[in-house]
């Protein structure tokens, strides 16, 4: 072993003070995007958890002043933004399981090799990638169909992501024809390939997908403004934004009438509480899906 690694050093290639200088500044500069990134987050953070009093006079920057709760209590305090919350939730879930579930047939049948025509329906998919419809027809489509302020207008139109059938059914063209062929020969119908073998290969990407629409739908906002006119059905991303950007609705109204009856109100720390809740259930959700995303998209990616 110590002959082997001797052997490595004479033949090692010499690190130059121009590599040292070059690895030296590639750290810099990603540590600095580092916490070019973290520190937004650990503003929310502080500022959410730090005492209302202490931040009606003074702003908090690095450090929390003090420790409080009551900017998490101020929410519990707010119907809409709890009602809000539990919207969102529903949304996801339901974007969720209809959009992963359509992705997967589609790309199922996609990746049949004996599938008439098929470059010519993906050639229509990533038609659809370069020149879209627009919003004016997708909403006269949306309300012929009666589905305005309801949740199918925010889970049934563009349910399927382009990008993420390609990446599936790259990744479902990848499993051997041999196994396919062995399941047809003891009887399986199209159905028992795909929840047997098909989607058990592709696990990690079919959690990445879900990932992808979780994220997606979690953050959205604007189709929910459009689509939705009762404040009692908009998810929390929406009371967010009129949270941070406006004060006209009866949420920012209720928290105006608090501030003034209560010294104890921070707007400051509240919004960043607000911000902090939107925040944790994708922060709880990713550690989970984390060991399938880099597999996932290589997986769907390697193979055209």
């Amino acid at each position: 072993m110590r002959k082997r690694s001797r052997q490595a050093r004479r033949y090692a290639l010499p690190y130059s003070m121009g590599s040292r200088v070059f690895d030296g500044v590639n750290c810099a500069l990603l540590l600095f995007f580092a916490l070019f990134c973290v520190y937004p987050v650990w503003y929310t953070l502080i500022n959410a958890f730090s005492d209302p009093e202490i931040l009606m006079r003074k702003s908090i920057v690095m450090v929390p002043a003090g420790f409080s709760l009551e900017n998490f209590t101020h929410i519990v305090e707010q119907d809409n933004l709890l009602r809000s919350y539990i919207n969102a939730f529903v949304y996801t879930a339901g974007v969720v399981v209809y959009s992963t579930a359509l992705t997967i047939l589609g790309a199922y049948v996609l990746s049949r090799r004996a599938l008439p025509g098929k470059n010519l329906f993906m050639f229509l998919i990533w038609f659809t990638m370069v020149f879209g419809g627009g919003l004016i027809p997708t909403y006269l489509v949306v309300n012929r169909l009666k589905l305005v302020n309801t949740a199918w207008a925010i889970i049934l139109p563009c349910a399927v992501s382009q990008y993420n059938l390609i990446v599936m059914r790259t990744a479902m063209a990848a499993v051997p024809d041999t196994l396919e062929d062995a399941a047809r020969i003891d009887g399986a119908g199209d159905i028992r390939i795909l929840t047997h073998i098909v989607l058990p290969c592709s696990l990690p990407v079919v959690a990445t997908i879900a990932l992808f629409y979780c994220v997606g739908q979690w953050n959205s906002y604007f189709k929910e403004m459009i689509y939705l006119s009762k404040k009692e059905m908009y998810p929390l991303q929406v009371i967010l934004r009129e949270l941070l950007i406006t004060y006209t609705d009866n949420t920012t109204d209720a928290m105006k009438m608090s501030a003034a009856e209560n010294s104890n109100f921070a707007p400051l720390g509240f919004k960043c509480a607000v911000i902090f809740m939107s925040l944790l259930p994708m922060a709880l959700l990713y550690p989970f899906i984390q060991r399938f995303f880099v597999k996932g998209i290589m997986i769907g990616a390697i193979k055209g």
